[in-house]
């Protein structure tokens, strides 16, 4: 890849695909109808076997594409790390293959990144519109539809569970070089985007939807609406499936003992309290494990 061009701020696009050929065009032509094109789209494929990679071809006269595909599968989250370890930008957006970013995306995140102040990892995160695979509108917001709520969340409630959807995510060097360091067994990109950010940057988060968020059997988490009956099955599932009970929360919890080997030692006092309070739930039961996480991800009661 030759030198980056002498732009004022230079915007990187971190783009990780996977046979994605259904949808790849129209998140393509997204990118290209933005207000404030990006100045380089790096592409990290995980050894697609369909018409990903030809149709990446096609736009390569329409966006600055770089591609560069793996020697081997890596999933998902090693995907992404690689695509931003190759991002030149002062600030990187995720991007996801079967999404639609509405036209002030870029424009939009930049000017909020640029509104932090400093040095320290940053990142802003939007709500979405939600769409069926025909790209016909099911919510007009993703956090109303999930039951989401970023003005009260926390470091210490985010440990519970991830609110940040990462197709939404713009960030700013420092962050791209902690992504760098993540490891395989993040939970998800986003989420340990997140817990960077939370626990030792900076956030905001953009009520405005930047992105048409595309549901459909594929897509790697299910993000069905979050209602009073839902939230039933969950703990009727909780009571009858003693293998569910048995691991619950305690994937989030691994992910935590991840982040405190990488991360402890920069955390404030309380915020390591919160991360050690949390990791020590590996020793209490389900059901005190459930009891926690209702009362801090859905009450808000501790923090």
């Amino acid at each position: 890849m030759s030198d980056r061009p002498n732009t004022a701020v230079f915007v990187s696009v971190a783009l990780a695909t996977f046979n994605g050929e259904k949808h790849l065009a129209c998140l393509l032509d997204s990118l290209v109808e933005q207000t404030r094109l990006p100045d380089e789209v790096v592409v990290s494929d995980d050894g697609s076997q369909d018409q990903t990679l030809a149709i990446l071809q096609r736009y390569k006269g329409q966006l600055p594409l770089y591609i560069h595909q793996q020697p081997r599968p890596v999933g998902i989250v090693a995907n992404f790390r690689h695509a931003v370890s190759l991002c030149r930008g002062d600030v990187i957006a995720f991007c996801d293959q079967d999404d639609v970013w509405l036209p002030h995306k870029v424009a939009t995140g930049l000017a909020a990144l640029e509104r932090i102040d400093g040095s320290d990892p940053a990142l802003i995160f939007t709500d979405l519109e939600v769409v069926d695979q025909q790209l016909n509108r099911i919510a007009p917001s993703y956090w109303n539809h999930r039951q989401l709520h970023p003005e009260r969340e926390t470091f210490g409630s985010l440990l519970y569970g991830n609110f940040v959807t990462g197709c939404t995510a713009m960030f700013n060097r420092p962050m791209a070089e902690e992504i760098k360091r993540m490891p395989d067994d993040a939970l998800m990109h986003d989420f340990w985007l997140a817990c960077v950010a939370y626990g030792i940057g900076q956030v905001r988060y953009l009520t405005k939807p930047s992105v048409r968020y595309r549901q459909h059997p594929d897509n790697v988490t299910l993000n069905n609406a979050i209602t009073f009956n839902t939230r039933w099955r969950r703990l009727n599932r909780f009571i009858v499936d003693n293998q569910y009970a048995s691991e619950y929360l305690l994937p989030e919890i691994r992910q935590a003992e991840l982040f405190c080997r990488y991360y402890n030692a920069q955390l404030d006092a309380a915020r390591r309290q919160q991360l050690n309070a949390f990791i020590q739930l590996k020793r209490k039961s389900p059901t005190y494990r459930r009891w926690r996480a209702f009362l801090t991800k859905f009450l808000y009661w501790i923090e």
